[in-house]
């Protein structure tokens, strides 16, 4: 019986929408309600209130049942799409010209990620399709919750063009890296042709990324694997508000490391020519409070 109640309940809220729903029973039990002060007796009162909190809670978790369900529909449904631009991508015919990366981390391992990929000339009208993502490397399980506190934007910049560019249309799902990581899957849907030095550009806003790394209870890897042919790459890691600090960087591959302190920031930069398709290069940093500028 209960079931059908909310079915009907449901599909009332459906028909009419969640505000106008709420704001319809509210009516109805304070019409009720002042009717039952006036003339009712003080049982009559309080079951009438009873039955509007009753009614303001059922009508709070229809509306985030509701959500949820909508929530994981658009989660679904882009995992379909980048399961399937896995294959049709193969296709595309553009390459990345260059490939550049800044990650900015606060003082509570709060990240900003930009991605800036400048890419080839492409002339036919086929839509196009390049992946981006950022992995996990910290000890938290990462919840629903926490996954849905990461924010990504995609903009689209012709070589012509001297502000930050319009946004682009993009899908994203999560996924587990060989290491058992969780990484967020990024899918830039390009449509018409592609300018030559047409910049894509990439920005994460992470909550608590690095957050192991700056409170100092372990190192962090940073690194890049590319999946197509890249002319060159830069990548930069900027530790904001290190308390006089200096991390200790180790490098994994054969890159160019650099070090140094830029006023408050200590930042990092590795950099490599033609990288090898599928073979990870990166640097661990550590903050390491005996090491101190």
């Amino acid at each position: 019986m209960i079931s059908d109640v909310l079915d009907a309940l449901d599909g009332y809220v459906a028909r009419n929408g969640y505000g106008k729903s709420l704001a319809a029973v509210l009516t109805v039990v304070s019409i009720v309600s002042f009717v039952s002060a006036l003339f009712g007796t003080t049982w009559l009162r309080a079951v009438v209130a009873f039955l509007m909190l009753v009614a303001v809670v059922l009508f709070v978790l229809l509306g985030i049942a509701e959500r949820r369900k909508l929530h994981s529909r658009i989660e679904l449904d882009a995992d379909t799409i980048n399961r399937y631009v896995q294959f049709i991508g193969q296709r595309s015919p553009f390459t990345i010209r260059s490939w550049t990366q800044v990650v900015s981390i606060g003082r509570t391992g709060d990240v900003s990620i930009r991605r800036e990929m400048t890419l080839s000339h492409a002339d036919d009208t086929e839509p196009h399709f390049l992946r981006a993502n950022a992995s996990y490397y910290g000890t938290a399980r990462l919840t629903d919750s926490m996954k849905r506190r990461v924010n990504v934007e995609v903009y689209r910049r012709n070589p012509a063009d001297g502000d930050r560019g319009t946004r682009v249309h993009r899908t994203y799902s999560w996924s587990t890296t060989t290491s058992g990581k969780p990484s967020m899957d990024v899918v830039v849907h390009l449509d018409g042709g592609i300018e030559e030095g047409e910049v894509v550009i990439v920005e994460w806003d992470w909550p608590r990324y690095s957050e192991d790394l700056r409170s100092a209870r372990s190192t962090e890897l940073f690194d890049v694997v590319f999946r197509r042919p890249v002319d060159d790459f830069r990548y930069e890691i900027r530790l904001q508000h290190c308390g006089g600090v200096t991390p200790v960087i180790a490098r994994r591959g054969q890159i160019d490391v650099s070090g140094k302190w830029e006023d408050k920031e200590y930042v990092v930069r590795f950099e490599q020519s033609n990288p090898a398709v599928g073979v990870a290069v990166g640097v661990v940093i550590d903050m390491n409070p005996g090491r101190r500028k």
